[in-house]
């Protein structure tokens, strides 16, 4: 006869609880799979816009030189495209590429902590790809910073290449500059707004 409290044919107490917690761990083993099963339904605005590969809005942006006294931040991302998220065609297409990032952090404007620094490099196969210098106000806007960024730019969250993000130091200062005498940055009178 099958016990109540475990649904076995247990002999003892001893084996009666070892079959109540087989129990528990399946049982906590299904809720998450049907908690992975419902992330994805319930972020589909986070994964990226097509539309942003056509063309952003040049007003909120522009170009400033790299000087002795620029005003870096605090953190360093580099932000690569991942082959698993966007076509070979779209990869290809460096203006369109370009559009989806500056479309992507003007999404995101508000969650950092003043303005950005955004270069521009290309790796051997002609694919660009971004390093951007940026603070947050607080660990809640880095962390929504950080999430957004992986779902603009990654096909599973749990891609460690794409979206790479560091603290910014002295070495940060020469590679941000090594290739690159200018950089972009919000256009200051959309950030007073």
């Amino acid at each position: 006869m099958k016990c109540i409290d475990c649904n076995q044919d247990c002999s003892s107490h001893t084996e009666c609880l070892a079959y109540q917690n087989f129990n528990n761990v399946v049982l906590d083993a299904k809720a998450v799979a049907k908690l992975r099963k419902s992330i994805p339904k319930a972020t589909p605005h986070f994964k990226g816009l097509k539309g942003w590969l056509k063309e952003y809005d040049h007003s909120q942006w522009m170009l400033a030189n790299f000087k002795d006294d620029t005003d870096y931040k605090y953190r360093f991302m580099t932000i690569t495209f991942d082959p698993k998220k966007f076509s070979f065609k779209e990869l290809a297409n460096a203006p369109y590429l370009h559009s989806y990032v500056m479309n992507a952090l003007l999404s995101i404007k508000s969650y950092f902590d003043g303005n950005i620094i955004l270069v521009r490099e290309y790796h051997a196969s002609g694919i660009p790809h971004y390093h951007m210098n940026y603070s947050a106000s607080d660990q809640v806007n880095h962390n929504h910073i950080l999430i957004r960024m992986k779902y603009y730019f990654q096909q599973h969250l749990n891609n460690r290449h794409c979206i790479h993000d560091r603290i910014f130091n002295d070495g940060g200062k020469k590679y941000i500059t090594k290739t690159n005498k200018t950089y972009y940055r919000f256009n200051q009178i959309e950030l007073l707004d």
